[in-house]
């Protein structure tokens, strides 16, 4: 006969790390590394765009909207790494290439989104950490 766990029973809950200890772990990327990245991105789009022009065929439109909207997606994730300031090894040179280079492009306010994000992290898995729905009318300002 199997053991039956009660409800009421739980495991051993596992330590998290903390968000500087996650951040020390990651930050090893070097700043050509994150500088590549940003450009990639950029040179697919730009690319994306002149070829779709340049081949001049309605076709290709559906398509490359959904390539660009791929690469858009990346650079959401360039902004999110020089959030925890993972981009680069200088993490100036991150925040730099995330704000003026992935987010103002994507439309996103990078100081306020930051500290939002970075506000989540701390507090997601502890007691008052809450599950909170950011509008654009309900961003900080």
């Amino acid at each position: 006969m199997a053991a039956s766990i009660q409800m009421s029973e739980r495991p051993a809950a596992i330590p998290l790390p903390t968000p500087g200890e996650i951040s020390r772990k990651f930050s090893g990327a070097s700043d050509l590394v994150g500088i590549s990245q940003v450009a990639g991105v950029w040179a697919g789009i730009i690319f994306l765009i002149l070829v779709t022009a340049w081949l001049d065929n309605l076709w290709l439109v559906p398509p490359a909207a959904v390539l660009l909207a791929g690469l858009q997606h990346r650079f959401f994730t360039i902004y999110h790494e020089s959030f925890h300031g993972c981009l680069t090894s200088n993490v100036e040179l991150g925040h730099f290439l995330g704000k003026y280079f992935a987010a103002y492009p994507s439309l996103s306010r990078y100081d306020g989104a930051r500290q939002r994000h970075l506000d989540h992290h701390s507090n997601a898995a502890s007691a008052n950490g809450s599950v909170i729905a950011w509008t654009g009318a309900s961003w900080p300002r």
